[in-house]
């Protein structure tokens, strides 16, 4: 087993350095270098003038601007390598019924941090503002914008949700985020999203504690404080949507799984949920698993589910030709698209996130590969290198393929009146390259991307 993983392993490192999967081309471009004499797509920024797919098809001059603190050019450029070597896909069913309401995620670049190291930051929030005026042409109806919170242990052992350190997003930001998003006339989602533990300094990351029913009782306390506390500011504020579990925090919404874990989630959440109801009255959100769709109490104070599609493991080689019909056909053998269908038979909204990272691995090579820094590891994979990310070929096309192939999947069956339909980790710039022209842009980020135009006809008239 071991020598097989140590295969496994040096065929990865493979395929990072030479780009196995179909993405990217030949050439420089392969792995992000810009270089004076190779063709470029370049994308007005102003989405009304965008036409898919011939906007990211058509071959600019060389030469472009490709300077990243640029964020004032009416367009953004980048090689044409980086679209990969699979067709953009044909958009099928667009746009979304009536009855849907669209979303737009923000990835949690601040403003103190939107542009490129090196480069000059505004002092204001001029490009948030930008950014929301852009969703709303786009037809995005409500914008998510990612807050997120560290835990600290206590001296007598217990645990609380810590404010705004470790580079977290602080309440007056998220205040005028949110003052920005209502004035465009747009509404706001916000979900709990706690990274992991830091020292009493609330800086330096440490060990997060051992699953256990003792720690998970720390957990569950700490996570009631941090709502009820939350509850206050957010309806002040005005929310529209909040989430009520932490699906996106160290321990999840059921600890390990086990049943004994699952029950004592669920007797927290919905102390938790009774208790914030009577201070937040936006709607309330939760991700869905197997037992807070038993928990009949705790489902009749929650007002839309989220749920996710998934697939099993894919090869570089399934990669290389994925379709959007193959895509699709993963969903359902996955079961995925049976429990969709299964959440919606239960007559709640539903609040769907659409979205992948633009890399040429992004399947084969799954989880969260650094966007905007080097580093040496994707997941639970370590390479011998410092930067993965300058060898990892940025491929457009394959995120192309793959968003289409959700939203198809999600509008395959009807969704209940006041459904959500997303797309995740948008960015708050127009800059295409995070490190100048030597880095590709491999994120989830659809903006200024094939995909993004793929969006525009499903969120038409919206």
């Amino acid at each position: 087993m071991k020598n097989i993983y140590l295969r496994t392993f040096s065929v990865l490192i493979l395929c990072f350095l030479n780009g196995c999967g179909g993405g990217g081309g030949g050439g420089a471009g392969e792995s992000g270098v810009v270089t004076s004499n190779v063709p470029y797509i370049s994308v007005n920024t102003n989405i009304a003038q965008v036409q898919y797919p011939t906007t990211y098809t058509t071959v600019a001059a060389p030469s472009p601007d490709t300077n990243p603190c640029n964020i004032s050019a009416n367009v953004a450029n980048y090689p044409q390598s980086w679209n990969g070597a699979q067709s953009l896909p044909t958009v099928t069913g667009a746009p979304l019924a009536s009855g849907v309401i669209t979303a737009m995620m923000i990835k949690d670049i601040l403003p103190s941090g939107s542009l490129p190291k090196g480069c000059s930051n505004p002092s204001n929030f001029s490009e948030f503002t930008k950014t929301v005026a852009r969703l709303k042409s786009l037809n995005v109806n409500v914008i998510q914008v990612i807050q997120w919170h560290w835990a600290q242990i206590n001296s007598d052992g217990s645990y609380k949700i810590t404010g705004d350190t470790n580079g977290a997003l602080s309440d007056a930001d998220l205040a005028q985020y949110i003052s920005i998003i209502r004035s465009a006339g747009l509404k706001v989602m916000l979900s709990n999203q706690i990274q992991g533990f830091v020292d009493s300094s609330g800086v330096t990351n440490i060990a997060t504690p051992a699953g256990t029913s003792t720690n998970w009782g720390r957990w569950l306390n700490a996570f009631q404080t941090y709502m009820l506390e939350r509850a206050t500011k957010f309806q002040a504020l005005g929310i529209d949507y909040w989430e009520m579990g932490c699906n996106s925090c160290i321990y999840g919404d059921n600890g390990d799984g086990s049943t004994a874990a699952s029950q004592q989630f669920s007797d927290a959440y919905l102390t938790t949920l009774n208790l914030v109801s009577k201070i937040y009255s936006g709607k309330k959100y939760v991700f869905q698993n197997s037992w807070i769709r038993s928990n009949n109490q705790y489902l009749s104070g929650i007002d839309l589910l989220a749920v996710d599609l998934w697939t099993g493991n894919i090869t570089s080689s399934e990669e290389a030709f994925l379709t959007v019909a193959s895509m699709k056909t993963k969903y359902v053998a996955s079961n995925s698209a049976a429990n969709l269908s299964a959440i919606v038979a239960t007559g709640k909204p539903v609040i769907l996130f659409a979205g992948i990272q633009s890399r040429n691995n992004a399947l084969s090579v799954p989880g969260y590969m650094e966007e905007t820094v080097c580093t040496n590891s994707v997941g639970t994979l370590t390479f011998p290198t410092s930067c993965i990310q300058s060898q990892t070929a940025a491929n457009l096309a394959l995120q192309a393929i793959v968003i289409e192939a959700q939203l198809e999947t999600f509008t395959s069956q009807p969704l209940p009146t006041g459904s959500i339909v997303g797309i995740s980790d948008y960015w708050q710039t127009d800059f295409m390259s995070a490190l100048g022209p030597t880095f590709p842009n491999i994120a989830s980020s659809i903006r200024n991307k094939p995909a993004e135009g793929i969006v525009k006809q499903w969120f038409a008239g919206h």
